[in-house]
Parts: C-alpha cells; sequence; structure tokens
C-alpha cells in the first residue's frame, strides 16, 4: 500500500527565512547582498537543500533486494562544487557533452561513476571519454556505436555500454520535453526493432559489454503512470532479448524527469512516493514477464 503525503511542498530552499530588514535570507547569505556583490541575475544554490534532496533519494530508493544507483543528471546545474557535493552525498553523476565530462573530471569525480550521455558524441569526446575510463557510455545510434567499437579496439579497451532505447511513451508533460516519442531523436526505436538489432551488434562486439537497458520519457512530469507503462515495455523486452537471444540483462535505467514544484500550484509527487511506485511496477514487471532484475538506475536532474 502506499503511504502518504503523496505530493512535495519543496518550494523555497529549507534554510530561508526573512531578515529583520525584510530580505531573503539563504543559507545565511542575504541575496540582496549577495546581489550586490556578484551582479544579477544570480544564481543562488543551498546545499542543505540539496543533500537533502540527495539523501531523499539515496533513502526512498534502498530495496531489499534490487540494487539501486542515483545518477545526478548534471545537464540540470554543473559546476565543480555541485559535482563534489553529490559525490559527497553517494551519488554517481552523467555528462552530456565533452566540456561537462571535463568538468566532472575537473571536480576529482571518479570516472568509473560518470555516464557518459549525447546523442551526437564526436570522435573526440568519445576518445576523452576513453582515454579517461569513465564507467558507461549510453548510446543511441548505430553511428556511435560503430564508432565506439572502432575507438575501443583502437585503444585495446572492452567499454560498459547502455544501449538506449525510444520506448514509444508520451509522457503527460509539455510536447517539447517529451523524449519517449517513437519519433524521438534519441534512443534505438523499440517498435520497428531497432533495438533488438542494436543488442544483437553488442552482444557479438569483442569490444563492447552490454550492462543494461536505458531510457528516458521527459521532463518536468507529475504523473507517474508514464514510469509504469515504461517499466513494462523495457522488462518485456528484456525478456524477448532472453527468449531470443540466450541473455541475460539484468540492469534497467529509467532516466529521470520528477517534476518540481515552482508555483504553489504545482503538485509534484515526493521522492518517496516516486520509489513506491517505480517499485511496485517492477515487481509487478517481473512477475508478469518472469524477469528478475538486479539493478535499477535513475538520473534526477531538477528534483535535486
Amino acid at each position: 500500500m502506499l503511504r502518504s503525503p503523496e505530493t512535495s511542498d519543496i518550494l523555497l530552499p529549507v534554510t530561508y527565512k526573512v531578515s529583520p530588514e525584510g530580505h531573503l535570507v539563504v543559507g545565511g547569505c542575504d541575496v540582496v547582498e549577495l546581489g550586490r556583490k556578484y551582479g544579477t541575475p544570480l544564481y543562488i544554490m543551498d546545499i542543505t537543500t540539496i543533500k537533502n534532496q540527495c539523501r531523499s533519494y539515496v533513502r526512498s530508493f534502498s530495496f531489499p533486494d534490487l540494487k539501486a544507483e542515483i545518477i545526478f543528471a548534471s545537464k540540470a546545474f554543473i559546476s565543480i562544487a555541485m559535482c563534489q557535493l553529490v559525490k559527497s552525498e553517494g551519488l554517481s553523476i552523467d555528462v552530456s557533452t565533452g566540456g561537462e565530462l571535463y568538468i566532472a573530471l575537473k571536480s576529482g569525480f571518479p570516472p568509473e561513476r560518470i555516464f557518459f550521455h549525447g546523442n551526437n558524441k564526436s570522435k573526440e569526446e568519445i576518445r576523452f571519454g576513453l582515454e579517461n575510463k569513465v564507467g558507461f557510455f549510453i548510446v543511441d545510434n548505430f553511428h556511435e556505436l560503430e564508432a565506439l567499437e572502432t575507438l575501443c579496439r583502437e585503444y585495446g579497451v572492452r567499454q560498459k555500454i547502455m544501449l538506449r532505447i525510444t520506448p514509444g511513451i508520451e509522457a503527460s508533460t509539455h510536447k517539447y520535453i517529451q523524449t519517449g516519442k517513437i519519433e524521438s531523436k534519441f534512443g534505438f526505436d523499440l517498435h520497428h526493432g531497432f533495438a533488438f538489432e542494436a543488442v544483437k551488434r553488442v552482444i557479438k562486439s569483442e569490444s563492447l559489454v552490454l550492462s543494461g537497458l536505458h531510457a528516458h520519457i521527459g521532463s518536468q512530469i507529475f504523473n507517474l503512470s508514464c514510469y509504469e507503462k515504461l517499466i513494462s515495455k523495457m522488462v518485456g523486452f528484456i525478456r524477448d532479448i532472453g527468449d531470443k537471444l540466450g541473455i541475460h540483462v539484468g540492469c534497467i535505467n529509467i532516466g529521470g524527469g520528477l517534476g518540481i514544484k515552482y508555483v504553489p500550484e504545482d503538485t509534484p509527487p515526493t521522492v518517496e512516493y516516486f520509489s513506491q511506485v517505480i517499485f511496485r511496477a517492477i515487481k509487478d514487471s517481473e512477475k508478469r514477464y518472469g524477469v528478475k532484475l538486479e539493478k535499477l538506475c535513475l538520473e534526477p536532474g531538477r528534483s535535486i
């Protein structure tokens, strides 16, 4: 049974207060004074709020028989200090460009906990990732698959990858940030057989190791039913892979996308409720398809 509260009340940083002068104070810092010192516009991050959100994800996604890895989506906000903060909270990190990868590495982030996204990586970016021994490449097209395999042979390495699939699911969010539709530019299409062909290619490769399947369906999501559909499709695809190719894929990465509260009328789900929905969907899908998952990956960004 799902426990309440189901929606989040977060709107202001948890350390906020109002000074006797009527100024907003965040983390003990008067934002009026910060504006005078650094100029505006100015982005202010509250360390306590960020830590609380990181810990909420780690705590909520601790399951008895399923390992979970929380991966901060750095495109939400990346700086050396932010990388170091999420590292200190035990999170992994994903990057989408060579520049983001450079910042993560510069921060001292362990390369084995870096997931390298991007649907149009250059050969220079792929080389940069291989030379720095990033943990995982998220691959979502045949062009990158070929380039990565060629460069892995050149470097004499076996690289762990996840294949990004396009599940054909429309999340209930703005159409410009729906990333799981059939016509999406991201990923191998599940419905026309491209995802299955990609899996066959990877398992034949001597340079690539299939570590899991990835999918992302959108951002600023409040209605969580789309995740239930996503998990069902991913686990069903894993069953098909096992039946037809005789291999077991034990890890899924369901991306990020949990919405946040921008205005008082917004009612985003809590991280705890989100985790309950996800865990229940996994258990339902495991039973339906006769598949056992060992690991779940999740990529929260703006909700952290």
